[in-house]
C-alpha cells in the first residue's frame, strides 16, 4: 500500500469489532438456549449441562479471537500510520547537523518533512523534524510551490531566498508560484534556503512523495549539503518501499 494517511481508517473497518460483535452474538445465543430448556417442561438436566459446557467454550473461543483480532489490528494500525517516517528524517537532520558541525544549532535551523502524493494534492506527513511547528496534515495542490514542482517533474529543485528581499516581496513570489494568499503567509518568515528531492519507486518511474527541507540561513543547501541529503532520501525511498509498498 501506499504511504498512508495522516486519518487513520475508521474503527469499525478492524477485525476486533466484527470478532467482538460475533462472539456476543455467540454468547446470547448459548445463553437463550440454556434459559429456553430450563423454562421447558420437559426439562434434560444433562441437555442444561451440555448447553453450558457450549457456552463456555463460545465464551473462550470468542475471547481468543478477538485478541488475535486486536493483535492483527495493532500491527496494521501501526503499518497504517506514517509517523515511522519521522525516525528516517531524525537520521537525516542528524546527518547535516554533523556535516555542517553544527552541535546545538536550535529550533528551526533546519526543517524537514514529507509530504505524500495524493492524486492531485500533496499532503504533510508528519510534523516537522527539527522544529516544533508541526503542520501534518496539510495539503498542497501539485500545481504550487517547490514540492508541487518536484512531485510534477520528478527533480531535485532547491531555491534560495535572496538575504535582502523583504517579506512582502518574497510573499509576492509565493503567490506567484501557485501557493493561495492565506498559505503563502502562514509560511514561516524567517526562512532563506529551501530543498525538495523526491521519493521515487524503484526504477524511478513515479514519484510517490517529497521530502522537503528549509532552513534559516541564507544559501544553506550547498552543493555538499544537498549531495547529503540526496543520498539520505535514497535510503529513505528504498526504506518506503520496503516498509509500506513491500511490507
Amino acid at each position: 500500500m501506499p504511504i498512508p494517511s495522516t486519518t487513520p481508517p475508521p474503527g469499525w473497518s478492524r477485525e476486533t469489532p466484527a470478532a467482538a460483535v460475533a462472539g456476543v452474538a455467540a454468547v446470547v445465543a448459548g445463553t437463550f438456549a440454556i434459559a429456553k430448556e430450563l423454562t421447558s417442561a420437559t426439562r434434560s438436566t444433562p441437555q442444561v449441562y451440555a448447553l453450558g459446557i457450549a457456552l463456555l467454550g463460545a465464551l473462550s473461543l470468542s475471547t481468543l479471537a478477538v485478541a488475535r483480532a486486536r493483535r492483527k489490528d495493532a500491527k496494521e494500525a501501526k503499518q497504517e500510520t506514517p509517523d515511522d517516517l519521522r525516525g528516517c528524517l531524525h537520521v537525516l537532520h542528524a546527518a547535516v547537523r554533523a556535516y555542517k558541525s553544527a552541535e546545538n544549532p536550535g529550533d528551526g535551523w533546519l526543517r524537514i518533512t514529507v509530504h505524500r502524493l495524493d492524486g492531485n494534492t500533496l499532503e504533510q506527513s508528519v510534523g516537522y523534524v527539527g522544529s516544533e511547528d508541526g503542520g501534518a496534515g496539510r495539503r498542497f495542490s501539485i500545481n504550487a510551490g517547490l514540492i508541487g514542482r518536484v512531485a510534477r517533474v520528478g527533480q531535485v529543485r532547491r531555491v534560495d531566498r535572496p538575504a535582502d528581499m523583504g517579506l512582502a516581496e518574497w510573499l509576492h513570489y509565493l503567490v506567484e508560484d501557485g501557493l493561495t494568499q492565506e498559505a503563502a503567509e502562514t509560511t514561516r518568515r524567517d526562512r532563506f534556503a529551501f530543498l525538495a528531492v523526491p521519493i521515487q519507486s524503484p526504477g524511478v518511474t513515479a514519484v510517490r512523495a517529497v521530502v522537503y527541507l528549509d532552513a534559516g540561513t541564507p544559501d544553506f543547501f550547498d552543493d555538499g549539503t544537498t549531495a547529503l541529503v540526496i543520498a539520505g532520501t535514497e535510503g529513505l525511498a528504498a526504506w518506503v518501499d520496503e516498509h509500506y509498498y513491500r511490507g
